[in-house]
């Protein structure tokens, strides 16, 4: 099921930040192997974040106003692109600029880790207008090995027990006050034999 691409509902209620934690997982999951959906849920967060503010809407309509605008989006960003040239190698998710993304510190890119009695600490620097960031740690065939939600931007229970020999790919997510959504680059580290 991870090779299917995610629905256009999928996609909005990630964006709009009402994805039910259990599907979330599954998205997270995909979303971690594949291209073409990230590079889409990427295109669609930034038409909804850099896009013009409008008034409030009568409380009635809301629901049903950002359901049709999400619709909206979707449809546009659905539209074949022309583009002049090859398309772009690098992954979209780690081209997004430091202004809107969250920063990793360790374990850094492509880093080889031992597997130690010790926990394996997992750090980021914070961003201004969050309160709370999500933690995702996947395995190298997206599997989420570990999920969870912090107010601290250093967490060190991911230990051993869960992470064997092997690769792994981890991000920090989160949303702002404001709503808007913002990502960490998806980073790769392995774990080595003791």
């Amino acid at each position: 099921m991870v090779n299917a691409h995610l629905s256009n509902d999928e996609l909005a209620a990630m964006v709009d930040g009402k994805l039910p934690p259990a599907r979330r997982a599954h998205v997270s999951a995909h979303l971690a192997v594949c291209h073409e959906c990230r590079s889409e849920l990427t295109l669609v967060t930034n038409i909804v974040e850099t896009g013009p503010q409008r008034p409030a809407v009568a409380r009635r309509w809301a629901p049903l106003s950002l359901g049709l605008a999400a619709a909206a989006i979707l449809f546009f960003v659905s539209l074949p692109v022309v583009r002049n040239g090859p398309a772009p190698t690098a992954d979209v998710r780690s081209a997004v600029s430091s202004a809107t993304a969250i920063s990793v510190i360790a374990p850094s890119a492509n880093s080889s880790l031992e597997a130690r009695a010790g926990s394996i600490r997992f750090s980021w620097h914070a961003v201004p207008g969050v309160s709370t960031y999500r933690l995702f740690v996947i395995d190298s065939a997206g599997v989420p090995v570990r999920t969870l939600a912090t107010t601290d931007t250093t967490v060190a229970d991911v230990g051993p027990a869960l992470l064997q020999p092997g690769g792994y790919f981890w991000y920090v997510d989160a949303l702002r006050v404001d709503g808007s959504p913002i990502a960490s680059p998806q980073t790769g580290f392995s774990i080595r034999p003791r």
